[in-house]
């Protein structure tokens, strides 16, 4: 926030308190409210303190303004941008690690952030570090081979996918971690589906009918054996009859891939011309074209980064 935002919404007599107090023109502090998530705290016991939280670590910035005019409208100024940035509306949540070599400017986040950050209809990409999948990913020429849909019930985050030894199931995301399963992969990726909805409100009314229509489908195909057709996968045929009248109770099964197409056909966020059984996880990757129905886009991969 610089001088002239601040003397353009608040009186010159408000101002001067500001410009007294603080040096306008060379920061202490500064945060991209686009890029990371904050809240605004009050502090009760003191009434000239309130205080900036980076929801998903420890940072906390506090501050003070003596006179309680220029304290309120300081506040609404600061709310009002938190309010209407990305990084409040969910499309661009993530904590930024700067190591340009070992990095190579990806983006990362913390499995806590994640847990924090991920809601219904998100999606997480694996690379496993098996000798099998890796032959998998040369012969496609994809960055994954596996996939797994974010599901979010009262707070606690759930993975839906399937897989030859699981079937269709949930794994929950604190099991995934004490358990250590993630050293099974080289890499776990996440992506955000974003609601493209300027309005908030509108924007929230969306993200619930996905998560109200997200257990309806979870239901309907909760324990479906894991069904890999190598024949689709080559031939690349039509989608099947069951495919078109969106009955997904009817499918024989699916792979992991499948199984998320048919997720995004069903709540109307996709479009595929082929069989979903043709459907492989590197094609939710970030390099490849998805069908998106208009207002719906995925956000950049985030690398989730489990070293300490």
């Amino acid at each position: 926030m610089d001088k002239l935002e601040i003397h353009n919404i608040v009186n010159k007599e408000d101002a001067k308190y500001i410009k007294y107090d603080y040096d306008l023109s060379n920061p202490l502090l500064c945060l991209n409210f686009n890029l990371l998530t904050c809240s605004l705290l009050m502090n009760k016991k003191y009434a000239d303190e309130f205080s900036i939280l980076i929801l998903g670590t420890k940072k906390q910035y506090s501050f003070k303004i003596q006179n309680p005019k220029v304290k309120q409208k300081f506040c609404y100024i600061l709310g009002t941008f938190i309010f209407n940035s990305d990084g409040y509306a969910g499309n661009e949540l993530n904590l930024i690690f700067s190591h340009p070599k070992s990095f190579n400017n990806k983006t990362y986040i913390t499995p806590d952030f994640f847990e924090y950050i991920a809601k219904t209809g998100d999606i997480v990409l694996f690379k496993t570090n098996h000798i099998l999948t890796k032959g998998q990913r040369l012969y496609t020429g994809d960055n994954y081979d596996h996939i797994a849909l974010v599901f979010s019930n009262y707070g606690f985050i759930s993975l839906f996918d399937s897989s030859k030894k699981n079937k269709c199931q949930f794994h929950f995301w604190g099991t995934f971690m004490s358990t250590s399963n993630y050293l099974f992969f080289n890499k776990v990726v996440y992506r955000r589906l974003n609601i493209e909805e300027k309005n908030y409100k509108k924007k929230n009314e969306i993200q619930n009918r996905i998560e109200n229509e997200t257990e309806k489908f979870l239901e309907q195909v909760k324990d479906k054996k894991y069904y890999l057709s190598i024949c689709d996968i080559l031939c690349k045929g039509k989608p099947k009859e069951y495919e078109l009248k969106n009955e997904w109770e009817k499918a024989e099964g699916f792979s992991c891939s499948s199984l998320i197409a048919a997720y995004y056909i069903k709540l109307g966020i996709m479009k595929f011309t082929k069989t979903i059984h043709s459907v492989l996880p590197g094609d939710f990757q970030e390099n490849k074209k998805l069908y998106f129905q208009p207002g719906f886009s995925f956000g950049p991969e985030k690398i989730i980064e489990f070293s300490n």
